[in-house]
């Protein structure tokens, strides 16, 4: 397989993961504008924003104003900048604009079913107006989007090869998902704000929301949400699909079968990272919360270092005579 096939069906991956992510993020944050109080929302709009690692327009007055009228204003137009904002890369259109074009790039790799779910979605978006959609209910459109990229994993899942190209779109799934679940953890981490808003039970079932995980915790650790149960599940449960144990798990199948281990043949730069991943996987869980925010950012730093290994060793690699 061509090395620019491959960075585009990983690049395709990552965009559509990150694409879900943002709008499940939206979408929980929408359905609590009716019933949460202005600084409750102001609160949750900083998490949605530290969880995909991006900052809003005017960060340097956020959360200022005291009243409701302001913050539902203001709240539009946070939506409308994580939704359609075209030169913000975390942007859901950007993000699925960047997907879209790495697939039309490698169009004879994907079948049609695949492009055209990929592109209903794309075009079903740039179609939508959010003044329209704001005056209903917008948390319809991000369910929609969700909808749309779980529609395309479910086709690839049942209908691509499991040869290399699948392989390197796992890649990109999982080194993205990972790095979004890993700054989500470190955005409700920190203990609340002074002012009181929100409490840790609150922070911690919005943490579950956001990682597709609120009903596994529930059947794993009952109703008590606390934060030691929460990155117990999120950091390590291996079974559980929005962890970083499972996306490790992943990350290491997909390489080992595009570049199988030989005997009397060092590994690959990238196997470094991922064994660094599973060893901090693997200490102890039963620690204070400050030391799990450690591990979790190391993690992080190793999945960034992952990306640019996997990148140098398949991607960018350097002529040979």
């Amino acid at each position: 397989m061509l090395a620019r096939v491959a960075d585009s069906l990983y690049w395709m991956s990552r965009y559509l993961e990150r694409v879900e992510f943002c709008a499940r993020l939206v979408g929980l944050q929408l359905q609590r504008l009716p019933v949460n109080s202005a600084r409750e929302v102001a609160e949750g709009w900083s998490l949605v924003f530290r969880s995909l690692g991006a900052r809003p327009p005017g960060a340097e007055s956020f959360g200022e104003a005291e009243d409701d009228d302001y913050l539902f204003a203001d709240g539009y137009a946070l939506t409308d900048f994580l939704t359609f904002e075209a030169s913000h890369p975390s942007s859901i259109v950007a993000s699925l604009q960047a997907a879209r074009e790495n697939a039309r790039q490698v169009r004879d790799a994907l079948s049609a079913p695949l492009w055209t779910c990929l592109n209903r979605t794309y075009l079903g978006l740039r179609g939508t107006a959010l003044v329209t959609e704001w005056a209903e209910e917008p948390e319809r459109l991000y369910a929609g989007i969700v909808e749309g990229v779980q529609q395309f994993d479910g086709i690839c899942h049942g209908t691509f090869r499991r040869g290399d190209q699948w392989r390197f779109m796992q890649l990109g799934k999982y080194v993205e998902r990972a790095q979004l679940v890993a700054t989500t953890l470190l955005a409700h981490c920190p203990a609340p704000s002074p002012s009181g808003i929100g409490g840790d039970e609150e922070r911690w079932t919005n943490a579950l929301r956001a990682c597709n995980a609120l009903e596994a915790y529930g059947r794993t650790h009952g109703s008590d949400v606390n934060g030691s149960g929460v990155l117990t599940l999120l950091v390590s449960d291996p079974a559980q699909p929005h962890s970083l144990g499972f996306a490790a798990e992943r990350l290491r199948e997909a390489l080992e079968a595009v570049d199988p281990p030989l005997s009397g043949r060092p590994p690959a730069a990238p196997f470094a990272a991922l064994d660094r991943i599973n060893g901090l996987l693997c200490e102890p869980m039963d620690v204070p919360i400050p030391a799990h925010q450690e591990r979790v950012a190391e993690i992080l730093q190793s999945c960034r270092n992952f990306h640019g290994l996997l990148e140098r060793e398949y991607v960018y690699y350097p002529a040979h005579d």
